[in-house]
């Protein structure tokens, strides 16, 4: 789960089921370029999107069980 969206300053992600495991995102826009890439440990992260531009961007989040894709605001 990702708040809030749309987003302006900063996202904060938190996992609903927590695991040990290292879990990894990529921020990507439309055409597919990837503008974040990076990974954190635990239940809960926040993610500064301030430097972001506008847009509609695809947010997917991975850890080795699973992974789910989302969109994602930036206004």
């Amino acid at each position: 789960m990702h708040l809030p969206n749309p987003a302006r300053e900063s996202v904060t992600f938190t996992l609903v089921t927590p695991t040990q495991a290292p879990c990894s995102f990529i921020l990507r826009d439309g055409a597919g370029h990837t503008f974040l890439q990076t990974s954190f440990s635990g239940s809960t992260t926040t993610l500064d999107t301030s430097n972001l531009p506008s847009s509609t961007y695809s947010l997917t989040l991975a850890n080795p069980e699973t992974s789910a894709t989302r969109k994602l605001i930036i206004e």
